[in-house]
């Protein structure tokens, strides 16, 4: 390991242990004497602080501090290098998380033990909540899980972000383009023929100039609905592939695609049952519970996990309110003869 390595790894053991508020005064010492030996060490902590602040979502940008910089030390430490600046919101999942690892330091009897326990949490947290932080960084507008969101655009568009949702909005004097990058919008479109509007994802487009539809970002595929006028889609074409056609959409239509294909043809639909969720409410009929709990995990703010042993294959039907979310996976559960229950830190657990 490099020194430099070595400086940002003990930079990051004294931010997690000045955020327990459990250092001896032995360990304030040395901490304040290592702060004193260089300004690397400084600028490493800083570094250090700034990636939990950052992980809070309230302020600070990590800044890796340089490696071949360093002068000489000053004769007094910044009093706010001395204070820990750790205050995620009460309740929080990264207030929970963190506290966890505070915990988890707690058994660490040697520094030693507490760079593994440091390095451990920067690699789950990046597992973990890397892509809210991308997101965060990327979108314009966002929503949470649980949490839906109406907004209007410069002209007149309304765009409704469903759970868990963020878009990028780029207006042009050709063009008005919103990009989804995750999750589900319904727009409402603002007719203007000198300026169509197009919905991009990373599979295709879907191109209109005054209509309403929808938009979903799934797991591997795009699915668009229209609830009236017309829409056209286009999905990006595949390297070394001939483009897909593009698919013409009337309303009460649907289309399934990825790119370089056509995953499920169009199709008619009831677009007002299909996009109920725009009044809060969720529509299952004749559904796999299996696919009706992973639609309902979308609007729960934790993660719903199932035990191998209590999978089923019943068919779910019903009408649900999406701000009454643990009710209804609690009523789905129990018509397939399951019940479910939540834990502390954000789960609901589905057993027999």
């Amino acid at each position: 390991m490099s020194e430099y390595d070595e400086v940002k790894k003990a930079a990051e053991t004294f931010v997690i242990r000045k955020m327990s508020n459990d250092m001896t005064d032995d360990e304030t010492e040395e901490f304040e004497t290592w702060l004193r030996a260089s300004s690397q060490h400084q600028k490493a902590f800083q570094a250090a602080q700034s990636k939990w602040e950052a992980m809070s979502f309230l302020e600070g940008k990590l800044v890796d501090p340089a490696p071949d910089q360093v002068s000489p030390a000053p004769e007094t430490i910044p009093e706010q290098m001395k204070q820990p600046r750790n205050r995620f919101p009460a309740g929080s999942a990264l207030y929970i998380l963190q506290q966890k690892v505070h915990h988890l330091i707690s058994f660490c009897k040697t520094y030693k033990e507490a760079v593994t326990a440091v390095v451990v949490f920067f690699t789950v947290f990046t597992y973990v909540f890397g892509e809210q932080l991308w997101m965060k960084a990327s979108a314009d507008m966002l929503t949470a899980s649980g949490e839906q969101r109406q907004i209007k655009l410069d002209d007149g568009t309304l765009v409704f972000l469903n759970t868990d949702t963020a878009i990028q909005v780029d207006y042009t004097k050709d063009q008005r383009l919103v990009s989804l990058l995750k999750g589900e919008i319904y727009v409402d479109v603002k007719p203007d023929v000198q300026r169509p509007f197009v919905v991009e994802t990373s599979s295709g487009t879907a191109k209109a100039v005054g209509t309403a539809f929808s938009v979903r970002k799934k797991e591997y595929h795009v699915q668009v609905i229209v609830a009236k006028g017309q829409v056209a889609i286009s999905p990006h074409e595949m390297r070394r592939n001939k483009k897909v056609a593009d698919i013409q959409l009337i309303k009460n239509e649907t289309v399934e695609f990825k790119i370089g294909d056509v995953v499920a043809p169009s199709k008619t639909i009831k677009a007002d049952k299909a996009l109920a969720w725009r009044q809060g409410k969720i529509i299952f009929e004749d559904t796999e519970f299996s696919k009706v709990l992973k639609e309902l995990d979308r609007y729960y703010p934790g993660k719903i996990m199932v035990a191998e042993i209590t999978q089923r294959s019943g068919l779910v039907n019903g009408i649900f309110d999406k701000d009454h979310i643990v009710d209804a996976i609690k009523a789905v559960a129990h018509s397939q003869g399951l019940a479910a229950r939540e834990t502390p830190g954000g789960f609901m657990i589905v057993i027999h």
